[in-house]
């Protein structure tokens, strides 16, 4: 699954890659947790995401504690 968004990029969450509709060549491959962070922003479109919802999801869940 993939989301397009602003009508402009393609996220793939699985490959972690945000890709240019217009131009494949315009590609960029991000970190682990920030594509955790925009997956879980795409998710809860409306809604706002809490802080702790983050910390939980991106890295605690993964085995990292958050102070």
């Amino acid at each position: 699954m993939y989301w397009i968004i602003n009508d402009n990029i393609e996220f793939w969450p699985e490959h972690r890659k945000l890709i240019s509709v217009h131009n494949a060549d315009l590609n960029v491959v991000l970190t682990t947790p920030a594509s955790r962070c925009l997956s879980l922003l795409l998710e809860a479109f409306p809604d706002v995401v809490a802080q702790q919802d983050f910390f939980t999801r991106v890295w605690e869940e993964e085995g990292m504690r958050v102070p």
